[in-house]
């Protein structure tokens, strides 16, 4: 659990830092990164609640595309 956690935390981070070259003062890139972060928070939340939403008819592809708590 913990290497994947630092990752995620590695690639926010790096994520995070290249907002130091955006114009900030711009509401259309306050809008694209409000967006962003909305629909990260968001989406895993209802997928979690809602798993069979996704049905490609592929097994394995559902699988990976189902972003459950459980370890691949």
């Amino acid at each position: 659990m913990r290497p994947r956690v630092v990752s995620e935390g590695v690639i926010a981070s790096v994520g995070v830092s290249n907002l130091q070259y955006v114009n900030l003062n711009s509401p259309r890139n306050l809008f694209v990164f409000g967006v962003s972060i909305i629909l990260g928070l968001t989406i895993r939340g209802c997928l979690n609640q809602n798993p069979d939403v996704i049905n490609t008819g592929m097994p394995f592809t559902c699988h990976k595309l189902s972003f459950t708590n459980h370890r691949y």
